[in-house]
């Protein structure tokens, strides 16, 4: 059974010292019946929503989130967001309104045992494969080289599309949920920059003379895309 804090709230009970709040049991969020978004009765109780997208999402696998919401409760594995107490779920993730990593509600004290951050070992492993190849990357930038355009995509290319990859998932998440923030801009950069060199590179006669240097060669940024990520993720 699901106790009350999961949503079993009725519009009829919303007064005197009645529970004022609901958990959204998708993403964790703590909803006010009265504003939210959407509601879904299932078995007996009514459950509310942050969005439309978790209503949706509740309606095709109640059971899946009311297990995970469960379980939330009896091994106490509760992760939220420090800037957004109110986002809660079971095990690591990132914040769907600002994209930080969560954290642990209930951290034991005095145990002896330090768990590893999976955020830090996450993006560790990232860091060390972005620097690899940015660090040739930068030289032939420093070095001005000609003729490395092809070199530079090579090299650019496992730091954007893998390295990066946690910034353009957070950068989207913030887009899909209206909430603008650090990934946001980190994606654009980073996207903009990349897609930018890779038309100037393969097809340059697409691009408008303003943009050409004086040398009528379009400029490639393949190296700021890679050091925007390598500096991001130190």
């Amino acid at each position: 059974m699901i106790s009350l804090r999961w949503g079993k709230l009725d519009q009829n009970n919303l007064r005197g010292d009645a529970i004022k709040t609901a958990t959204d049991p998708v993403c964790g969020m703590q909803v006010d019946p009265l504003q939210a978004a959407g509601s879904f009765k299932h078995a007996g109780a009514t459950f509310y929503f942050c969005s439309l997208k978790c209503l949706g999402k509740f309606k095709l696998e109640p059971e899946k989130f009311l297990v995970l919401a469960s379980k939330q409760v009896n091994d106490g594995e509760i992760y939220t967001c420090p800037m957004h107490p109110q986002i809660r779920q079971t095990g690591p993730g990132s914040c769907p309104l600002c994209g930080m990593a969560l954290e642990p509600l209930n951290i034991a004290v005095g145990s002896g045992e330090v768990k590893p951050d999976p955020e830090l070992t996450y993006m560790n492993r990232r860091l060390w494969v972005s620097a690899c190849f940015t660090a040739p990357l930068f030289l032939i930038g420093m070095l001005d080289a000609p003729g490395t355009g092809y070199l530079q995509l090579a090299l650019a290319t496992p730091v954007v599309l893998w390295a990066a990859f946690p910034f353009f998932k957070r950068g989207g998440s913030s887009i899909v949920n209206r909430r603008l923030n650090m990934f946001t801009l980190i994606a654009l950069g980073v996207g903009v920059s990349y897609v930018f060199s890779l038309v100037a590179l393969i097809f340059p006669d697409l691009l408008p003379a303003a943009v050409l240097s004086h040398h009528g060669k379009a400029p490639l940024y393949f190296e700021p895309a890679s050091v925007i990520v390598t500096l991001v993720l130190v």
